[in-house]
């Protein structure tokens, strides 16, 4: 991986806040993106903006969100995508026109039944949104929001079939086990998890690419969960060296590929595709034996903007 770059996603509170260990952090993160070029950027009310906000809120928060990290890091600085979560057609659509900013993680493909929150009906690859729902891939010019709207943590696709938390021969399994720290790591435990996100990215770096001409995967951490701190009984350092181990691996199995920004790989996505006409999108992926991706079974996926 030559490039290695990551988006650090900052919350109004963290922005705000004046405690010393958080000033010291984003002193820390200013320092990554001046020496690595990190990207640097707002985080809308914790992923779930829409549940606790109105849609002409959450515009405003936006833009004294984005104003708040330029002024944070200096230079006229500011950054290319919007970290999330979910986030309505509606603010895609400001943030493109009014802000200028055409990259959002804005749906996340496989919350089904999580956290009271849905991306049930979106695709897991980039799309342009329709005005009428985020979920929804623009139909039409007339109908297309210039912002490049991208899952937030790539899956298991025979997980993906379940819902947020089911039991499977036992075991609680759920539909965002993948390469997402808190569903694979922390409930599966190291060696398992490790396994299972290794065997995910396969999924996209090796038959994926070969289907679809790239290969994409994404996983946001919560810095919660690489501090020490425990989670669902499982503690969060071993998180870290979860991290560290599945990044050296892509490192050692696919030399060629690159660890980039969410703003870098939106904005590279936005310049070879216009619209939504040649998306579609293909997944073959075997079961891992883990959990709900049962070793037996075969699925094929297919995305485009019907």
């Amino acid at each position: 991986m030559a490039r290695r770059k990551i988006t650090w996603a900052f919350s109004w509170l963290a922005l705000k806040d004046e405690r010393p260990n958080y000033i010291e952090i984003k002193k820390q993160i200013i320092t990554y993106h001046k020496e690595l070029g990190d990207e640097i950027t707002f985080l809308p009310s914790g992923y779930f903006a829409n549940m606790y906000n109105t849609r002409e809120q959450i515009n405003n928060d936006l833009h004294d969100g984005i104003q708040m990290v330029s002024n944070m890091v200096g230079g006229g600085y500011r950054p290319k995508a919007i970290i999330a979560g979910f986030l309505s057609a509606e603010n895609q659509r400001y943030l493109a026109e009014e802000e200028g900013i055409h990259v959002c993680q804005g749906t996340i493909w496989s919350q089904y039944s999580v956290d009271n929150g849905d991306g049930e009906g979106s695709i897991s690859y980039p799309y342009y949104p329709s005005k009428e729902h985020y979920c929804k891939p623009a139909q039409s010019p007339e109908d297309q929001i210039d912002c490049v709207n991208l899952d937030g943590w790539t899956v298991d696709f025979l997980n993906a079939r379940y819902d947020g938390g089911v039991t499977i021969d036992g075991e609680f399994c759920g539909s965002r086990q993948g390469v997402g720290p808190i569903e694979t790591l922390l409930r599966l435990g190291h060696d398992r998890g490790l396994k299972e996100m290794l065997w995910t990215t396969a999924t996209h770096f090796d038959k994926g690419y070969e289907l679809n001409g790239f290969a994409w995967v994404c996983s946001t951490w919560e810095l919660c969960l690489v501090e020490g701190r425990k989670i669902y009984g499982y503690q969060g350092r071993n998180g870290q060296l979860g991290l560290e181990q599945w990044l050296k691996e892509i490192r050692s199995r696919w030399p060629n590929s690159q660890m980039i920004t969410h703003g870098e790989f939106g904005m590279l996505w936005r310049e070879h595709f216009s619209s939504n006409e040649q998306l579609d999108y293909r997944f073959i992926q075997r079961g891992s034996g883990i959990c709900g991706s049962q070793e037996d079974t075969e699925i094929k996926w297919f995305m485009n903007k019907g």
